[in-house]
């Protein structure tokens, strides 16, 4: 029987620091980093 995850909602954002729109208090990358060239 697989243990119950209880799922606490992680913060998604992006995670790359490189991006434009990088968010500090994401934990989750969900693909939405933007780059500025």
């Amino acid at each position: 029987k697989a243990a119950q995850q209880i799922s606490i909602p992680v913060p998604e954002g992006c995670t790359d620091p490189n991006a434009a729109n990088f968010d500090p208090t994401a934990r989750s990358d969900d693909g939405s980093c933007l780059y500025q060239f």
